[in-house]
């Protein structure tokens, strides 16, 4: 939390720098917010440095990285049969497996591999997504690329 004035924390790997993180202030010492910063990429190893500089008081409770690593090796490319459509899609994107075979699990991620999304059902809504590009795992097997325009 700050109390007063704002802060930067820099992330930088290697001597470059991987993000900047616009910290403002809560007004009490014991109140915390949380500020992320997504799509960082951190080769193996363990250098990893942080800069703080702030104008005010300051106390940092914790930071934390999260692993979010979708491995495209890990999954196959589509299958003669499935089916995603529309792509590209403005709103909806539909998945039909052969033999009506049910779809059992849809996931959406980001091209950084951070999932956003996901269904229980054949249909993943995109209308509030950013026009782009994005991983779609399908059935927790198979992977290809959605448009949404």
């Amino acid at each position: 939390a700050l109390s007063a004035g704002v802060g930067e924390l820099q992330v930088s790997f290697g001597g470059v720098r991987q993000a900047t993180i616009d910290i403002s202030g809560t007004g009490s010492w014991g109140t915390y917010q949380e500020f992320a910063a997504e799509g960082i990429e951190l080769a193996e190893g363990t250098e990893v440095i942080m800069r703080l500089t702030t104008t005010g008081g300051f106390n940092l409770n914790r930071i934390r990285f999260e692993a979010m690593v979708l491995s495209l090796q890990d999954y196959l490319p589509l299958a003669e049969g499935i089916s995603v459509y529309p792509n590209p899609t403005k709103a909806q994107v539909s998945v039909s497996l052969p033999d009506q075979s049910p779809v059992s699990s849809l996931e959406l991620y980001s091209i950084s591999g951070q999932l956003i999304k996901q269904s229980g059902s054949s249909g993943l809504d995109l209308v509030e997504l950013p026009i782009g590009s994005y991983w779609l795992v399908i059935n927790r097997r198979y992977l290809t690329q959605v448009v949404r325009e």
